[in-house]
């Protein structure tokens, strides 16, 4: 039970469980049976981050800036444009057929090269929208658990040596990702560091689910991050007072207290809880 009252005691809370405790799987750089594991952004609220490189750059290409002479002449031209598709993990994704994730803006560093507004009712069939920037397309996938892998990743073919194979290109169903798709990196070899601004509701209360915030309700991220199964503890719902979780949601809401909070690497859960308690005054209890 949760209470926006600090006379009660306060309930024990197993430090042993971690949330954000499962990580993301990423192919490896040469799609070798090893594994590369980094851990997912876990947003409640709204955030502006870039995404994580989850395969190689594919569809690479170069282009001379330099007039046609340096072409004539034989000499090695000394300045390039470059040019590549891939996939960016950018952080966890729906909750239940309530959640939102809502698009704001795309930038390249602090240049803005799209704003609006993005959801998942502006899906089609495969979970996606494309978004046309200043930099090149963007299709963005909105982390739902019914979404398909990119056609564009399924249909690219990768030579190891011994011919070309297809690519492995899972759907990352519950992932919130980007496919960078023939996107400009400018003059340097590399791909431009991309930041996404979003806003995720979970919307597991009554309260959340009918009205939408832009920053996250506090009692809500703590039911959540207890119950879910995905990053969280796991906790059977019915093990907790859900009324009192709703009470305290409406009145923090009445309140104004909500904030944003966002988890980019393992945190024990009673840390965690602990932070968002403090944040509204509040005490969980058996």
């Amino acid at each position: 039970m949760i209470a926006l009252d600090q006379q009660r005691f306060r309930g024990a809370m197993p430090d042993q469980l971690t949330l954000q405790s499962r990580k993301f799987q990423l192919y490896s750089k040469d799609f070798s049976n090893v594994d590369q594991a980094v851990p997912l952004r876990l947003l409640y609220g709204q955030g502006r981050f870039s995404g994580v490189q989850v395969t190689p750059i594919f569809a690479f290409r170069s282009e001379a800036v330099e007039a046609d002479e340096q072409k004539k002449n034989g000499s090695a031209p000394s300045s390039y444009r470059y040019w590549g598709t891939l996939p960016v993990a950018i952080c966890h994704g729906v909750v239940n057929d309530d959640s939102q994730i809502e698009l704001f803006e795309i930038s390249n560093g602090e240049t803005s090269i799209w704003s609006g507004s993005y959801t998942r009712e502006d899906a089609d069939s495969h979970g996606k929208v494309i978004i046309s920037t200043t930099v090149g397309t963007i299709h963005l996938y909105f982390g739902s658990f019914d979404q398909d892998p990119s056609p564009i990743l399924s249909n690219l073919e990768i030579d190891l040596g011994a011919g070309p194979v297809s690519i492995p290109t899972p759907a990352w169903k519950g992932v919130v990702w980007a496919l960078l798709y023939n996107v400009s990196f400018g003059q340097q070899p590399v791909p431009p560091t991309l930041l996404f601004h979003i806003r995720r509701q979970v919307a597991v209360l009554p309260s959340t689910s009918v009205t939408e915030y832009t920053d996250a309700v506090v009692p809500e991220v703590i039911y959540d991050a207890l119950t879910n199964k995905r990053y969280g503890a796991g906790i059977d719902p019915l093990d907790l007072d859900i009324d009192s979780f709703e009470e305290a949601a409406v009145a923090t809401i009445a309140e104004g207290l909500m904030h944003s909070p966002m988890l980019e690497s393992q945190q024990q859960l009673s840390s965690f809880v602990a932070e968002q308690l403090q944040f509204i005054d509040a005490v969980l209890y058996e």
